[in-house]
């Protein structure tokens, strides 16, 4: 991933007055009465505040160049050409289709900001068969601004506007994405400056069951049952945070080389939907739901 020099929120460059469009005009942080557990928010800076994200696509397929006409919300664009197009790889925590909490609503700011009338370049899997669409038949993309190269989940993410939330068809960019993530969490910026929306440690899982939670900690044993793989975080596998992988599953972590017993005593993050099974317990169904940090 690379960078270049500052530019607004549209991917231009700054003129010679040194003008920001869209820099007055900059979504505010939500209000601490707006979202659960916040105390002390950070401003969320104007996208010409950063040196907005590029990427490498080659693991992608560069489909088409498109105009966008519309921001429908946060992670939802119409394109002139495709149609409705989904943002691959987001998750914003208080999106909701039918009222945006001020986390969605800023996000949708800066993407009409961005994007309104603007030329895209579209990068979609290269597997034919699976995610290219989703069940409501939307077309799965990730975006960049074809006149800066700027990639708009990037800059969405190092904002703190949303976070990373890949799926078994589209695990394409996530290690990319983490290590934006990574920098506005550092930062406690948009949703990281909430104590709601923070990193997780195995004890504190239990206290945020029926939510997508990202948890982080040292795996305790790693055992095979049942051709089943489970790392456990704790010495009481009955009561402590547990993930699972199922035989289903197994062979994708077989593709990309990730022996799962081999993570006993290293410390990992994790994320997906927490479930209360003997203990709180995440099922993960792809490598890219797993972050190694240290052995």
């Amino acid at each position: 991933m690379g960078s270049h020099s500052k530019q607004n929120a549209m991917g231009h460059i700054d003129n010679a007055q040194g003008n920001k469009a869209g820099a007055d005009n900059a979504p505010q942080a939500p209000k601490g009465s707006d979202l659960p557990g916040a105390r002390a928010p950070a401003p969320i800076p104007a996208a010409d505040e950063l040196d907005l994200p590029q990427a490498d696509f080659t693991s992608l397929r560069q489909d088409r160049n498109d105009r966008i006409l519309d921001i429908i919300d946060p992670l939802t664009i119409r394109g002139e050409k495709i149609g409705i197009i989904r943002l691959s790889g987001l998750d914003i925590p208080d999106y909701n289709p039918y009222q945006q909490g001020p986390l969605a609503e800023s996000a949708a700011y800066i993407l009409r900001d961005m994007l309104s009338d603007t030329t895209v370049r579209l990068y979609h899997t290269r597997d034919k068969k699976t995610g290219r669409k989703n069940r409501m038949n939307q077309s799965l993309y990730h975006v960049v601004i074809a006149d800066s190269e700027s990639w708009v989940q990037g800059i969405l993410v190092r904002l703190g506007l949303a976070r990373v939330r890949t799926d078994p068809s589209t695990p394409e960019m996530a290690r990319e994405l983490y290590t934006l993530e990574r920098q506005a969490r550092e930062e406690k910026l948009g949703l990281w400056a909430f104590d709601h929306y923070k990193v997780l440690s195995p004890d504190e899982a239990s206290g945020h069951i029926n939510t997508f939670a990202i948890v982080e900690g040292k795996v305790v044993s790693a055992a095979r049952k049942q051709n089943n793989i489970y790392l456990n975080f704790g010495e009481n596998w009955r009561e402590d945070f547990t993930i699972q992988i199922k035989p289903i599953n197994a062979r994708r972590f077989d593709a990309v080389g990730m022996n799962l017993l081999n993570l006993n005593g290293q410390t990992i993050r994790v994320r997906g939907w927490l479930q209360s099974y003997n203990g709180p317990y995440i099922e993960i169904d792809h490598p890219e739901r797993i972050e190694i940090i240290s052995p």
